[in-house]
Parts: structure tokens; C-alpha cells; sequence
């Protein structure tokens, strides 16, 4: 038995030490975080275009020459169905992938999976910069790279390119870091000096400091840059830097220290909003629920205790998840009226969204002093979700890959209470604490790469995303409708039929759902139907061109030559009176023609070139 005995305490001993090494070890710990990234994120190969990657990928014609640069700039047009985007860097990186991969989707991905890595390796940089403690970087960078949340920032391909205007967020932290450490300037996190460097020779110990500043701060201010002109998320930057620069370095700078300090950042973010507003003539995508800040507000609050509950059980994830009953992600125009003007301080979802983030703010100044991590990590997070707050409105009040940014924090202190919990069991002497420790971290990262596995499955192509995105949420009728539209793409037209049936029962008063409808109805061939659900488009939306020409079509397949022409007049006029010069031309190519046809065939005329 004794025998046994020490055979064990060898194997445990052996297994303790390779930990030990893994997490101490900056090549050992990065190469294996890598090779569990990698695993995470196997099965993304053959995942296909999806939502906004046929707008930004597919069928962007801006992006197909490189010639067009300066246009990203000063002649910027948006994607169709993409009003308010301006990302002038965004759209050079769409560009350039464009040149190597075309639509060849296997690229996209391999481009994600580096830009994944580039932002877990400056995670773990900026990790060891604030604490100096290999392991804490270690289980920070692991956390933070395979935790689910980050799926729609790495699988969905247009996203992944936003994702690399975060890396150079986190750049241009890290090079301030460095710049401050270079000044003589540390993170109150050191407690007087860091345990791993005390080991270090001095020879080594002394090469810390060395370097220029300068350099340093030129390096954060160009990655500021790249940043900030890549993706909307980064103009939140200037206020890290204020934060971490007022609350956790010693010695502390002065005002006049730190308004010298940040002013370029700020001039940054400035400059991009002016361009925004010079190119676009507006910086706002969309208007608040409603009409009123106020309730835009009492959304916010909901959508950041989801934020924070998304972070620690990362279960129910979804392109559209429910907010609160009736109030969704995105898309304004698909919530319960009743619910959005239900909301107060006072009703029950936002009491505990409130509690939830007031109980968080407690816990933040109660361990200020004990534990400042606690605290730099909690206003990493939101201030980093600021920009998607809809202070300007966006329509956009929650989405996963907006916690890209904010995780850095999260991971910080999750990964701090990691390696706290293994140091409280080493000192208890007692075996099964260890081993107790060492299993609710395994069975944590174990359970996140699982979960972002299953998660990346979600994404292989449009019908299994909105699939999963309606059993999430019933109650979107956008989101049924939009499965409709995948389902008849595919020819599945009973499940198509069911899908809208679903939407029109959901929001019956909305008229673009009875117009997807409809052509379900004739590939059924219930052309009664058909007509049936345009004219109900119409009488919800009497400016409803598309319609009239729709309707059109179907009484050519008739042979109602009346019918075509007073409909084909009338989406014709509504074309002009709308200012839509391109589709009355291309109207008037085909209405000769499709009057001159044999009964049945002018459907398909109608339909060469338009809707």
C-alpha cells in the first residue's frame, strides 16, 4: 500500500509540476492556449456566408478593387441595407481579404482564427503588464480565448474583420503600458513590487526599465488610430486609458499630466466622428424606442445585466436573444409596443437588472482597497460597452460580439480568483482542496471550449443560425420571417409558408411579411392567395411599390392584362414620387414587354432584374 501510496504522490507531483511549468512559462502556457483555440475553433472550416457577410463580402462592389482606397475615405458608400456604417480601415481589410480569398470562405476563417490569436496573445501581454504574475496571464488569456461570448467575433466573418479594430485597441494599451513602465509608472496591482521579477537576475530586472517612452506612446497613438478608424467599438479607448491612468497607476498623474496625456486619443476619436458626419451626413444609425431616450435608456440597463449574465453563464447564447418579454437585441421595429411603453424604474425586469449591476457596484467599492482588480476589471467592462449604449442611437442594444473588448476585464478577475484559489489550497496542505481547485478550473475551460464548439455549429450557414436563433426566441417575428426567406431560398416551401404564417400571427400589422408570403403562395400554386396577401401589403402600406409590381406579375401569369397595367402604372408612379430613379428605368424596360406577352409567361419578365 505504501507502495501505491508514493506512486501517487509522485504522479501528482509530476502533474503539479507541469502545470506549474505551462502556466509560469510564457511559450509553453501561449503554444497550449493556442493548441485549445484551436480545438475550440476546429470546426469552423465549413461554415458558410451568413447574415451581414453577403452585404460586406459577397456583394460589395467597393471592395473589389483596391483602386477604390481613397473612396473608403471621402466617397464612402454603405452596403445596401447598411445605412449609417462608416469604417474606412474596416472596409480596406474587407478589401484586402477580398484580393486573397474571394469568395472562398476557408480564407475568411483562417484570417479570423490569426486575428483571434493576435488579440489572445496581447491579452496575455497586457495581463502580465498590469500583475506581473505569469500564471494570472496564463489563465487570463486561456479564459479569455476560448469563453463562447466570442463566437460571433471569430466565426462570423464579417465580424471577425471588426474584431481586428479591438486588437489594436488592446495594441494601444498595451504599448501604454509599456510607455508607463518605461516612465518608472506601475500598476497599483504591483503591491510594492512583483514576486516573479524579485527572482529575476539583476541584470535582467534592470532591462525592465529600459527603452524610450516615446516610442512607446508613438506605438499608442498609432494603434489608437488604427483602432478607432477600423471599428466603432474602440472610440471608447480615450476613457480606458483616463480610467486606468486615475484609479490604478502610481504615482499618480496630475490633471495638466493627464490631459497631456490623452489629448491625442481623444483627437482621434474626434476626427473619425467629423469624417463620419462629413461623408455620411449623419453619425446615428436609427432613432431611440420609441422616440424616447428614456425608454432607449430602461433597455441599456436591461441589456448590461445580460451582458454581465452572458459573461459568467454563458448558456443561452443567440444572434437575437430576448432581452425582456417582448424588448429584443436589434430592430426596434420588431418589439411589443406594449412592452417598451411598460417600462420604468419600477417594473420588474428593470428592478433587476438594477439590482443585479447595483449589487456589482457593492461588491466593487466594498473591495476597492483589498482588491483594486476588482474594480479595474468591472469598469473595463463598461466602459468598454459604452459605445453600443445607444447614446447616439444604433438599433443595436445587445449583441455577443460586443463583449469582445470588455472580456479583457472579466478574464482578468475570473482568471485572478483562478490562481488565488490554487494558492488558498497549496497553503491548506490538504491534498483534496487541490485537487478540488485544480478541477472547477479545468471543468471552467473544459465547459467554455465545449460551449464555443457547439456554439461555432450555429453558424455554419443561414438556416441553422436563425433556426437556433427562433428557438431562442419565439417571439421575433423578423426572425421567423427571415427563416422564411432561408426556407424558400431552399425550396422548402411548406416550412417557408409556416415560417411567415408564424411572423403575420406574431406582428400582423407589418406589411413586408404578407409580401414574403406571397411568392410562397404561387410556387404552391395558390395564386388567389398570392394576390390575397399583396393587396393586404398594400392596404397596411399604400406606398408599397414593390408590391403593386409584384401583384403585377401574378395577374400576367393570369392573363389580366387590366390588372398588369393599372398595377404596373401605379408601382411605377410610387417609384418616381419616391425619388427611385433606378427602379422606374429598369419598370419601364420590362412594362412593353410584359403587356405584348402570351398569358403566363410575364411573370418572369417582371421578375428578370428586380424583386
Amino acid at each position: 500500500m505504501k507502495k501505491i501510496k508514493g506512486k501517487n504522490k509522485k504522479s501528482a507531483a509530476v502533474s503539479e509540476n507541469w502545470w506549474t511549468r505551462v502556466s509560469r512559462e510564457k511559450a509553453l502556457g501561449l503554444g497550449f492556449i493556442f493548441f485549445v483555440t484551436l480545438l475550440a475553433f476546429s470546426n469552423i472550416f465549413g461554415n458558410q456566408f451568413v447574415l451581414d457577410d453577403f452585404d460586406f463580402i459577397a456583394h460589395w462592389p467597393l471592395i473589389r478593387d483596391l483602386r477604390n482606397f481613397p473612396r473608403f475615405f471621402v466617397e464612402y458608400i454603405p452596403p445596401d441595407g447598411q445605412p449609417g456604417v462608416y469604417s474606412p480601415l474596416k472596409t480596406l481589410w474587407h478589401a484586402l481579404n477580398f484580393q486573397l480569398w474571394g469568395q472562398e470562405v476557408f480564407g475568411y476563417h483562417l484570417v479570423s482564427l490569426f486575428i483571434h490569436g493576435a488579440g489572445i496573445w496581447l491579452v496575455y501581454q497586457i495581463a502580465y503588464e498590469l500583475l506581473r504574475r505569469r500564471d494570472v496571464s496564463f489563465w487570463t488569456a486561456l479564459v479569455f480565448a476560448v469563453h463562447p461570448a466570442h463566437v460571433e467575433a471569430v466565426t462570423f466573418m464579417t465580424a471577425s474583420v471588426d474584431t481586428l479594430g479591438i486588437v489594436f485597441l488592446f495594441a494601444s494599451f498595451y504599448s501604454h503600458l509599456r510607455a508607463n513602465r518605461r516612465e518608472g509608472r506601475v500598476p497599483v496591482f504591483w503591491k510594492g513590487g512583483a514576486a516573479e521579477d524579485e527572482n529575476k537576475p539583476a541584470g535582467r530586472r534592470g532591462r525592465e526599465s529600459d527603452g524610450v517612452p516615446g516610442r512607446d506612446r508613438a506605438w499608442a497613438i498609432c494603434f489608437a488610430g488604427l483602432a478607432v478608424f477600423s471599428h466603432e467599438l474602440a472610440i471608447s479607448l480615450p476613457l480606458l486609458i483616463v480610467f486606468y491612468e486615475r484609479f490604478f497607476t502610481r504615482p499618480r498623474r496630475t490633471w495638466r499630466g493627464l490631459v497631456a496625456l490623452v489629448w491625442p486619443f481623444f483627437i482621434i476619436v474626434a476626427g473619425y466622428v467629423l469624417c463620419k458626419w462629413r461623408v455620411l451626413g449623419m453619425i446615428n444609425r436609427g432613432g431611440y424606442v420609441a422616440g424616447s431616450f428614456s425608454l432607449t435608456m430602461a433597455v441599456i440597463v436591461k441589456a448590461w445585466a445580460k451582458y454581465l449574465a452572458t459573461l459568467v453563464f454563458p448558456f443561452q447564447l443567440s444572434h437575437n436573444p430576448v432581452i425582456a418579454p417582448g424588448i429584443f437585441a436589434f430592430d426596434p421595429s420588431d418589439f411589443n409596443p406594449s412592452a417598451v411603453l411598460a417600462q420604468s424604474l419600477t417594473d420588474r425586469h428593470t428592478l433587476g437588472a438594477l439590482a443585479v449591476l447595483g449589487l456589482l457596484a457593492l461588491w466593487v467599492l466594498l473591495s476597492w482597497k483589498s482588491r483594486p482588480l476588482i474594480a479595474f476589471g468591472s469598469g473595463w467592462l463598461f466602459i468598454s460597452l459604452l459605445p453600443g449604449a445607444n447614446i447616439v442611437p444604433s438599433s443595436v442594444y445587445f449583441a455577443e460580439r460586443y463583449l469582445y473588448p470588455g472580456s479583457l476585464g472579466f478574464c482578468l478577475v475570473l482568471a485572478a480568483g483562478i490562481v488565488h484559489s490554487f494558492q488558498a489550497a497549496s497553503s491548506s496542505n490538504r491534498a483534496w482542496l487541490k485537487g478540488a481547485a485544480a478541477a472547477v478550473a479545468a471543468l471552467i475551460v473544459l465547459f467554455y471550449g465545449a460551449r464555443t464548439w457547439a456554439r461555432n455549429a450555429d453558424w455554419k450557414d443561414n438556416r441553422r443560425l436563425y433556426e437556433s436563433t427562433v428557438r431562442m426566441n419565439p417571439e421575433s417575428a423578423v426572425m421567423h420571417s427571415n427563416l422564411g426567406i432561408v426556407y424558400a431560398q431552399e425550396g422548402e416551401w411548406d416550412l417557408a409558408l409556416n415560417a411567415f404564417q408564424t411572423a403575420i400571427a406574431l406582428k400582423p400589422d407589418d406589411a413586408h411579411f404578407y409580401f414574403a408570403v406571397a411568392p410562397v403562395y404561387l410556387e404552391k400554386g395558390l395564386p388567389d392567395h398570392a394576390i390575397a396577401a399583396y393587396r393586404k401589403a398594400i392596404v397596411l402600406n399604400p406606398n408599397f411599390a414593390e408590391a403593386y409590381f409584384n401583384l403585377a406579375g401574378v395577374y400576367a401569369q393570369l392573363g389580366d392584362e387590366d390588372e398588369v397595367r393599372g398595377n404596373l402604372n401605379q408601382s411605377m408612379w410610387l417609384f418616381k414620387r419616391q425619388g427611385r430613379v433606378l427602379e422606374a428605368g429598369m419598370l419601364l424596360q420590362h412594362i412593353d414587354s410584359v403587356l405584348q406577352s402570351p398569358p403566363g409567361t410575364g411573370q418572369d419578365i417582371l421578375t428578370q432584374g428586380l424583386f
